[in-house]
């Protein structure tokens, strides 16, 4: 009778470890995928999405523009903050902060990272290569960034060598766009 009393306790003592564990085990799905900084990059982005490059294009300085810019123009198939699915963005960046991560080409996937636009409307990728993921056409990253620390300083370039070759991940099958939305915003507070 006692124990009959107690099993109500004993399963909700359970749950709640079987919740933490399968959060702690998530988180660490996300780590490695993303890398070891993976929430300070999240709360250092204004804009997290997935999608799909359509554009790069180099502008010139010019009156209109002071500095030489990299203009590159996304269609969003998985937002997490910033934009919206679907949405076609518009990133100018700084063509000397391009060269802190890998090149971008008309057709490729990514997940990426980017710090909030600046005064300018200038934005880079969060710790160079540390806010880029080269995706394949179903969503599995194919080249993760470099593990070593970065600073996340708007732009910090990175000497070509530190620029990682492609590695693969497992985590697509280990964590769904979800969980991985849910833990990016939650390490966000959002």
């Amino acid at each position: 009778m006692f124990a009959i009393r107690r099993l109500p306790v004993l399963l909700a003592v359970l749950l709640y470890l079987e919740s933490f564990a399968f959060a702690q085990s998530a988180a660490q799905m996300v780590e490695k995928a993303l890398g070891p900084q993976w929430k300070l990059v999240s709360r250092a982005s204004g804009l997290i999405f997935a999608g799909t490059v359509l554009s790069v294009e180099t502008v010139a300085q010019n009156s209109e523009s002071p500095l030489p810019l990299v203009q590159l123009e996304f269609r969003v198939e998985h937002a997490i903050a910033g934009v919206k699915p679907g949405e076609i963005v518009t990133i100018r960046e700084w063509a000397g902060a391009w060269d802190a991560h890998r090149p971008m080409h008309a057709g490729q996937h990514f997940l990426l990272f980017f710090y909030p636009p600046s005064s300018l409307g200038l934005t880079s990728l969060v710790g160079g290569p540390l806010g880029q993921f080269e995706l394949d056409p179903a969503g599995r990253i194919i080249a993760a960034p470099s593990r070593d620390p970065t600073p996340l300083g708007p732009t910090h370039p990175s000497p070509a060598h530190t620029i990682p070759a492609p590695i693969h991940s497992t985590y697509p099958t280990l964590i769904s766009w979800r969980q991985l939305q849910r833990a990016i915003r939650g390490a966000r507070e959002e």
